[in-house]
């Protein structure tokens, strides 16, 4: 599964830590499933995407180049991306194997990464009756982003936007319209998770039993990390939990958050 990770905290703090080092960092996990399909970072400052970079290269081939760029780059808030693309339609390589297809995906100040597959992206874009939103490319993961902004602009709340493209998708998508929306968005200073599959997978790096799709986040006053699944032995990390979604913010100096059923 591609694999998503993303940081809000108090002070500027970097990631090279759970991205690269830790016992069951970003890295490993990509190493152990053999993700070739790129690479994406972003970071905020005030609350403004101040570098937004991705690469159709294998984190594994530019490590060296991610450590450089995480080490110079403490935030607020930052996301990090591994893609392992998917490909519904069948189309050629050349098609999906784009900087364009690949995440985090932006518009204006949001960012947004998706791991799953949404089966029938053909069916799903006519839904998008928006202008504003039109996919740069034909992956089923910008198909999902585009949906996910028009409900976003419809609703004008990131949690209800969620609900509503899952909605939308799944009536447009057919009989199988996904295996997992899990998402991670980071918007107006917040952090959002998105925890929703259909496809009861079990295993992951760190534990064999584990549901294949079900996210993980570590909290504490001055920081929480979301991540596909724990990236470092430190205790209380928690699970988001399938349909649930998590929302964070700073609150004067403290990290809130809260989990919406």
């Amino acid at each position: 599964m591609c694999r998503l990770f993303a940081q809000l905290s108090v002070h500027p703090s970097t990631i090279t830590r759970d991205v690269l080092d830790s016992d069951y960092s970003i890295l490993k996990e990509v190493i152990k499933e053999g993700h070739t399909d790129g690479w994406g970072a972003l970071f905020y400052e005030r609350n403004e995407i101040r570098l937004h970079i991705r690469s159709t290269n294998p984190l594994t081939a530019e490590a060296d180049l991610a450590r450089a760029i995480l080490n110079s780059k403490p935030s607020t808030a930052s996301g990090f991306f591994v893609r392992k693309a998917s490909n519904p339609l069948k189309l050629r390589f050349e098609e999906i194997h784009t900087a364009e297809a690949t995440q985090p995906f932006v518009h204006t100040n949001l960012a947004f990464m998706h791991n799953g597959s949404v089966e029938r992206p053909d069916l799903i874009m006519p839904s998008i009756n928006d202008p504003e939103v039109v996919p740069q490319s034909k992956n089923d993961s910008e198909v999902y982003f585009a949906v996910f902004l028009s409900s976003l602009r419809k609703t004008g709340s990131v949690p209800e936007a969620f609900k509503e493209a899952e909605r939308l998708i799944r009536n447009a998508g057919g009989n199988d319209p996904y295996s997992s929306l899990n998402s991670i968005v980071i918007y107006n200073g917040r952090l959002y998770a998105f925890n929703m599959y259909r496809k009861d997978y079990k295993g992951t790096v760190r534990d064999p039993e584990r549901d294949y799709f079900k996210m993980s986040f570590w909290a504490d006053d001055e920081m929480i990390i979301v991540s596909s699944e724990p990236t470092n032995e430190d205790q209380g990390w928690k699970d988001l939990g399938n349909g649930k979604i998590m929302e964070a913010w700073n609150d004067h100096g403290v990290i809130r958050y809260r989990v919406i059923e």
